[in-house]
Formats: C-alpha cells, structure tokens, sequence
C-alpha cells in the first residue's frame, strides 16, 4: 500500500530534525543543494524526478517572499 505522505511510496521514513531558527536564505540554500543532489542522480541513473522545475521556482518565490517580510 503506498503512503500518501510520500510521493515515492515508501511506507517507512527517516525523521529529520530542521532548525526552526534558519532564516529563509538558509533554507532555501539546503533547498537548493537538495535539488542538485536529486538532478545528479537522475542523470547519473536515468530516472525522473517526482518534483518539477516549477516546483523549485515556487518554493524559492515563496521563500523570497517571506524573507521580505522579516
């Protein structure tokens, strides 16, 4: 049975704890690293990414957003 939770069906997950004190610049350089990481082994393995280009662009508005807000 697929987790709805997660887009890649897994059913058991790795808790990760996120500092609720980094600003918006910090998280959205991990954003990015993340993003690389997954266009790294997408090529390098030749599958798609459950996430799009348009998925990056509106986290990073969103981000640019609330960083003008502090």
């Amino acid at each position: 049975m697929r987790n709805p939770d997660l887009p890649c069906g897994f059913t058991r997950r790795l808790s990760l704890l996120i500092n609720s004190e980094w600003s918006p610049e910090q998280a959205l350089a991990v954003f990015e690293l993340l993003g690389d990481l997954r266009k790294r082994l997408s090529m390098q393995y030749g599958f798609e990414s459950a996430y799009s280009d348009e998925d990056d662009r509106r986290f990073r508005r969103m981000v640019t957003a609330d960083s003008g807000r502090r």
